[in-house]
């Protein structure tokens, strides 16, 4: 797995042997492993390269961090500095005190760095403090060279706070990008109190929270409900649910969906869960025109018009059945064509209106199901702008009203 550290370098304190350094603290990870280091970054890298393989390493810092830390990168070394790491050392120190050039001195160290630890190395220097489109730009652009990551591990122990969050908002499209997943790592120095060691806190539950609101970004926008059960004991009814609504068998929906109603991801509140509640149960209706009619105006709502229009004029359709055939044979293929040649016949003699309302609904439909160009004027104005198409089903809306009340008078 190709994996990739992130690591926040902050400014160090005041050491009394002159420079500035951050206290050398033994840091406890949570499978036990204690591992001693000035910057938690280099205790990490250890870390997960016990294992193997080691990850690549990205420090991300500014003009005002104290780079020099990454000496912590030798100190623990079980192999020779390579040659010139004493000299960069030293220029890195000299370029922090305003004598030479941090930019140059950092290229020159991140290739010796590479060097000894055996992996891609990037140092990324911001501006003193960085906006946050400037540290997701940075990041884009040595990640575009160094990527694609199957795991980004970053760690927000150091530097300024909203660092992190930055760092993370630029890291979350590469989960459906590159199908990363992402683990955050804080090196916990004020959470020890008097123990010798400072804890190290894995925030899984984040990655969880994060996939919650992915989920239902596409709940919201696609009416796919499966990801919000994934992981659940009802994944598979919510597979066989959104099964069925998709082939557009409601006889077989009604009984799912209300389990799943009653059924929640175990990280999502009352208040959200209950909005998926109300999205479920607009999924349903009392009969098969309802459902479908429903349905419809569930995708219309989101964008996703071809299945909105072929929805309503099947629920238009199945409402000819139940009046002129038999209503048991709603599902029948032949009972549905012989109800819409009746249906029309029908309006044509009590609404002349809605009779062509019917009829271009009907052409639409046929239109956007067979990706074929209307002859009729009337489907060819609907479907040449965004406007046309908004009035036809608007109309078609309405007639699904209207036979409803009219259609047993």
């Amino acid at each position: 797995m190709k994996r990739l550290l992130i690591s926040v370098m902050g400014k160090g304190s005041a050491a009394p042997t002159g420079g500035l350094r951050y206290e050398t603290t033994p840091y406890r990870f949570p499978d036990g492993e204690v591992r001693t280091a000035t910057f938690f970054g280099g205790a990490l890298f250890r870390h997960l390269a016990a294992p193997g393989p080691a990850p690549d390493l990205m420090v991300v810092g500014t003009t005002g961090s104290t780079w020099g830390l990454l000496e912590d990168f030798a100190i623990h070394s079980e192999v020779s500095l390579p040659p010139g790491w004493d000299a960069a050392h030293r220029e890195v120190e000299a370029a922090e005190a305003g004598q030479a050039s941090l930019e140059a001195a950092l290229v020159r160290w991140e290739n010796l760095l590479a060097e000894l630890l055996g992996v891609r190395v990037a140092l990324v220097l911001l501006p003193d403090p960085p906006a946050p489109q400037q540290v997701a730009q940075a990041l884009g652009e040595r990640l575009a060279a160094l990527g694609p990551y199957e795991e980004f591990h970053l760690d927000i122990t150091h530097g300024y706070r909203y660092l992190g969050y930055a760092l993370l908002g630029a890291l979350l499209p590469l989960r459906h990008a590159w199908g990363a997943r992402i683990q955050l790592h804080y090196g916990g120095l004020e959470l020890r109190g008097s123990a010798p060691e400072a804890p190290v806190v894995g925030l899984e539950a984040l990655h969880e929270l994060i996939a919650l609101d992915e989920s239902l970004s596409v709940l919201a926008a696609t009416g796919d409900f499966r990801p919000y059960f994934a992981g659940t004991a009802q994944a598979q009814e919510a597979e066989e649910a959104y099964f069925f609504l998709e082939t557009n068998q409601q006889h077989l929906v009604k009984k799912r969906l209300s389990g799943l109603a009653e059924a929640r991801n175990p990280w999502a509140g009352e208040n959200v869960h209950g909005w998926v509640r109300e999205v479920l149960s607009g999924l349903d209706g009392e009969n098969i025109e309802d459902k479908m009619a429903n349905r419809a105006r569930f995708f219309w709502d989101r964008g996703q018009i071809f299945k909105a229009l072929l929805l309503l004029f099947e629920a238009i359709v199945v409402l000819g059945v139940r009046r002129f055939g038999d209503q048991g044979q709603v599902l029948l293929y032949e009972a549905r064509m012989d109800a819409r040649e009746r249906l029309e016949g029908w309006l044509w003699q009590m609404s002349p209106r809605w009779a062509a309302v019917y009829r271009e609904l009907r052409w639409v439909r046929n239109a956007i199901a067979h990706g074929t160009q209307p002859e009729q004027a009337e489907a060819q104005r609907a479907l040449s702008s965004p406007q046309g198409l908004v009035q036809v089903w608007k109309k078609g809306l309405g007639l699904m009203e209207t036979l409803k009340t009219q259609l047993w008078r």
